[in-house]
């Protein structure tokens, strides 16, 4: 639920500030970190981005701002570990179960040392701490559309940016402003979510909703429709009434005679209903080299490629959305 813990944590890791963790950015799930004594297998699990350990530090690929880590160590004695966090919003800051754990961010990284015990879980969430007016901005195709982005909380990229999955981490680093991305229809599946997590994913900011989907196949999963409505049924017990959908392809294609869009008629009408029930605001799709914005059913879609970029203005009364 959201503004909970996804987690339960009977013994939850305890967490402190640390100085020069050296970062590093992939995924990992039953990852084998060493101990002085021995190696011990140690599960970790990221929602909303990716890990990796290296040179004894695990580094975090947060493609949420509520990018959530949960250790598990199985072994008997503590586990203890340097943990660095990339891709932070400014001001953001860690928490676990029992409160906040960690100083805001600065500079859009977060260290922190954690030490869980045996037989038991660590679980740590990021905060944005965005409250009131904030702005993020979405853009798709080439990286041309962030450097258009006038210092956002945050920034959206809707798939295919022309580089590697490797390549497109490294360029986002080098942003002043986290940048949460989903796969194209050109970027490669299992590099891609190694390096920057995998959709679907979804976040809440000040009560707004971020839902992100994988589409790039031509259509979406059982899976995912399952996961979709129950993170709308979600979103309704936590009050959030209001909420975004990102996915790489758009519902319709809004030109005439050019259908590069969703496959399926009917999978797209049910979605516009589902969108339309749960008040979406507006769908924002890629994968066209253009902006558009047009109304399908109640449920607004902007479609902005090839390096073009929205910027979407939010107020606890309003949305504004303008192109860049």
């Amino acid at each position: 639920m959201f503004g909970r813990w996804p987690f339960g944590a009977s013994k939850p890791g305890r967490a402190r500030n640390v100085r020069g963790a050296r970062p590093a950015v992939a995924l990992v799930l039953g990852l084998i970190l060493a101990s002085p004594a021995a190696a011990r297998n140690v599960d970790l699990e990221v929602m909303g981005g990716s890990a990796v350990r290296q040179n004894g530090v695990i580094t975090v690929w947060a493609n949420s701002p509520q990018a959530t880590l949960t250790l598990s160590n199985p072994g008997a004695s503590f586990y203890q570990a340097k943990i660095q966090w990339l891709n932070v919003p400014t001001g953001a800051f860690l928490t676990t179960p029992q409160g906040v754990s960690d100083g805001a961010s600065r500079d859009g990284t977060l260290s922190t040392s954690i030490s869980v015990p045996g037989g038991s879980q660590g679980v740590w969430r990021l905060d944005p701490n965005l409250k009131g007016n904030f702005r993020f901005v979405v853009t798709g195709g080439g990286l041309g559309g962030l450097a258009k982005a006038d210092h956002p909380n945050f920034a959206i990229h809707l798939g295919n940016s022309g580089h590697s999955a490797s390549d497109l981490s490294e360029a986002l680093k080098v942003l002043r402003f986290p940048t949460y991305t989903l796969r194209g229809t050109h970027d490669q599946a299992k590099s891609f979510q190694a390096k920057l997590g995998k959709a679907p994913n979804a976040f809440v900011v000040d009560g707004t909703g971020f839902i992100f989907l994988d589409n790039a196949s031509g259509r979406l999963d059982a899976a995912q429709h399952r996961w979709l409505i129950e993170r709308f049924g979600q979103f309704r017990e936590a009050n959030v009434n209001r909420s975004f959908v990102f996915m790489h392809l758009p519902l319709v294609d809004p030109r005439k005679g050019r259908s590069v869009a969703m496959k399926d008629r009917d999978e797209v009408l049910k979605l516009l209903q589902l969108f339309k029930q749960n008040q979406v605001k507006a769908v924002f799709t890629g994968n066209q080299p253009l902006v558009n914005q047009s109304t399908w059913r109640g449920v607004p879609q902007v479609i902005v490629g090839g390096a073009y970029a929205m910027s979407v203005e939010m107020t606890p009364e309003a949305v504004a959305i303008r192109r860049l």
